[in-house]
């Protein structure tokens, strides 16, 4: 095997990563009921330009204060993405799902994630959803790119506060891809 080959292996093993990485970011956004908008959005920069390091969707009440809140977090390294959430009731029962293919835990786990959102923008009143960004470290360390997927994503600074309600206890869910099932493996953290 030559330096070539060892090349063209490890630029399949990232690219399948970081297939597996948007497809997952995406079922997860859905679930929590981003807009199509910023999803595509979000994918779009994180394929082009591992852009973020953390998205963090904050839901709203009508009077302006975050009644709930979901943040992605992406490890470029190894191309990780976790998920903190303030609701420990979209976390699945363990025993559910030892005998589930990685998909069948990934569907599972968007439909109670789905469900649960609906009941909390019914029970807390949600209006709208605000989403602040934080670029990767790359991306941070270079201005003129910042300032290029700023205009491409039509992205503003963040000024001003995000109020959260006393409701808001944290639970994390960390999801992590795998190269040798070339699927998702998912681990629920507590």
């Amino acid at each position: 095997m030559n330096d070539l080959d060892i090349g063209f292996d490890l630029d399949l093993n990232l690219e399948l990563l970081l297939n597996i990485l948007i497809d997952t970011t995406r079922e997860y956004m859905e679930a929590f009921q981003i807009t199509p908008e910023s999803i595509q959005m979000v994918l779009s920069m994180l394929e082009k330009y591992q852009a973020f390091k953390e998205i963090t969707t904050y839901y709203m009440d009508d009077k302006n204060e975050c009644v709930s809140f979901v943040s992605f977090t992406i490890d470029w390294k190894k191309y990780e993405l976790q998920c903190k959430d303030d609701d420990p009731d979209i976390i699945l029962n363990r025993k559910s799902i030892s005998n589930q293919t990685p998909k069948q835990i990934l569907e599972s786990a968007c439909k109670i994630i789905n469900e649960r959102v609906n009941e909390i923008k019914k029970e807390r009143g949600v209006t709208n959803i605000k989403m602040v960004f934080t670029y990767s470290d790359k991306i941070a360390k270079d201005k003129d790119l910042m300032e290029q997927i700023n205009k491409e994503a039509n992205l503003v600074p963040h000024t001003g506060e995000i109020r959260k309600s006393n409701k808001i206890n944290s639970v994390q869910t960390k999801i992590v891809s795998s190269i040798t099932e070339k699927t998702l493996s998912i681990y629920y953290v507590t």
